[in-house]
């Protein structure tokens, strides 16, 4: 078995030996019920197949509606976590960097609420103060029953800096990350105080027309402001801390940004944000199918696009997990065309993670990486990610964990992920089936010890355990 694990450990070395620090990111989602930051066993369940992966960051949604999933000065504890003093997010920070994975807090920003009625919760944004829910020029405030704050009244700049800044002042994440930082479509940002405030800064007056050029790039600076602000103040609060957004890049990818769907129909500038050096990285969302001609011919052009606009800052590509041979594809394509790295969306509503995470390590993340270094910020001076654990000290680890019974659940999953690592590591297998023995789990003890058996024909103990329990 020895013999057998060493072998298969150098084979893996040396096939990755060639790789290279990137971003190996996957965005954690927090919609739905049965979500991964609703308790510490589904976080650990996360973190071990990230590990198993080879991934080194996960950009967790920590606040989705206008909720909070970490105990926030400012908003109402998510509905879809337990009513507990659970922190999700100190939880996952810890584990996380334990397993060398960076976390960074993803923030849903303009966006605020979804759904037919309104939140129940008084203290909810969008009952506090409705007078800045985006509205559209027909007065409207629905866009498909999504709901925003207007980027354009100066308090709600304030509001959601303080949030960001909330999260980065508490928590040890090695990130901060934007997302819906835009306008819904060039028809929205007509709440009073926004067209007021726009009329006395450009010496105007009237309701502007929505394709008005001035009021659009008004619209787009007001985005601006609150990136540049959150970077900022990051700046000043922990300088190492990335921030970094998603960004829109739908449709065809033409030469000149200008052009662009996001530029001209949802007001988001990201390539300036890059060129000003107000962003560590954008991840653009790029959704699309390679068994779509089309689609596969845009991919492919829109990574050339964020290449060409990054600015000497980074580019991650978000690709949409629409199955493994096609996120493999895009990973090597990414690659090819000298993007930083990638993240997909979203490896935890995958009904097949664990299959999916052994498929990226056998075939595209070989070994563990760091993420690249972004050498216009300072290092962290001390904490953050650490090398991750390799299936010998996962095992040592579960064998300290396992000597009193407090510990079996602790060496259970630590053997599970040697396992996930090193399927042929014998004696994991066989150390697993004892502790599952111990916890009175019969069947899984006899799986265990058969598969010790199949790797490792002759091993004394998997036939002695077998011989005692198969015994009328």
């Amino acid at each position: 078995m020895i013999c057998l694990f060493a072998l298969s450990t150098i084979v893996g070395a040396a096939s990755g030996a060639d790789e290279k620090p990137e971003f190996r990111g996957m965005w954690i989602s927090s919609y739905g019920n049965n979500i991964d930051l609703g308790s510490p066993a589904a976080i650990d369940k996360l973190i071990a197949d990230a590990r198993a992966a080879n991934l080194n960051a996960l950009v967790v949604q920590v606040r989705k509606t206008g909720d909070a999933y970490y105990k926030s000065a400012y908003e109402p504890r998510a509905d879809n976590l337990p009513k507990s003093d659970f922190d999700p997010l100190e939880y996952i920070i810890k584990k996380g960097h334990e397993a060398g994975l960076e976390i960074h807090a993803w923030i849903n920003t303009f966006k605020v609420w979804q759904g037919n009625s309104p939140p129940s919760n008084p203290n909810h944004v969008y009952n506090r103060h409705p007078e800045w829910i985006n509205k559209n020029k027909n007065g409207s405030t629905s866009k498909s029953g999504n709901y925003a704050l207007d980027p354009g009244i100066r308090e709600v700049t304030d509001y959601l800096r303080e949030i960001y800044l909330d999260v980065v002042k508490k928590y040890d994440v090695d990130g901060i990350h934007f997302d819906y930082v835009r306008y819904w479509d060039p028809d929205f940002g007509y709440t009073q105080l926004a067209i007021n405030r726009f009329n006395k800064e450009k010496g105007r007056t009237g309701i502007p027309k929505s394709d008005d050029p001035e009021w659009c790039q008004w619209r787009r600076d007001r985005v601006t402001d609150l990136v540049r602000e959150v970077y900022e103040g990051v700046k000043k609060i922990k300088p190492w801390v990335k921030v970094t957004a998603s960004v829109v890049c739908s449709g065809d990818c033409p030469q000149d940004f200008k052009q662009t769907r996001p530029y001209l129909l949802l007001l988001q500038e990201w390539d300036r944000w890059l060129r000003e050096g107000i962003i560590d990285a954008v991840m653009p969302m790029n959704y699309k199918s390679e068994r779509d001609p089309t689609e596969a011919k845009q991919f492919r052009d829109w990574i050339d696009g964020m290449v060409r606009w990054r600015s000497g800052r980074h580019v991650y590509n978000g690709i949409s997990i629409r199955g493994t041979r096609d996120l493999i594809t895009q990973i090597t394509e990414t690659r090819k065309r000298g993007a930083d790295g990638m993240c997909g969306f979203a490896f935890n509503t995958s009904p097949y993670r664990r299959e999916l995470a052994n498929a990226l390590r056998n075939e595209v993340f070989k070994t563990w990486v760091p993420t690249p270094s972004m050498p216009w910020k300072p290092p962290r001076p001390s904490g953050g990610p650490q090398k991750p654990p390799g299936p010998k000290e996962l095992f040592d680890k579960a064998i300290q964990a396992a000597k009193n019974d407090a510990g079996l659940d602790e060496a259970i999953s630590l053997l599970e992920q040697a396992i996930q690592l090193e399927p042929n590591f014998a004696e994991a297998h066989f150390r697993l089936g004892r502790c599952y023995l111990r916890k009175g789990m019969t069947i899984k003890a006899v799986e265990q010890f058969r598969e010790t058996l199949e790797i490792e024909g002759s091993h004394k103990g998997a036939l002695e355990e077998l011989k005692k329990l198969e015994q009328p």
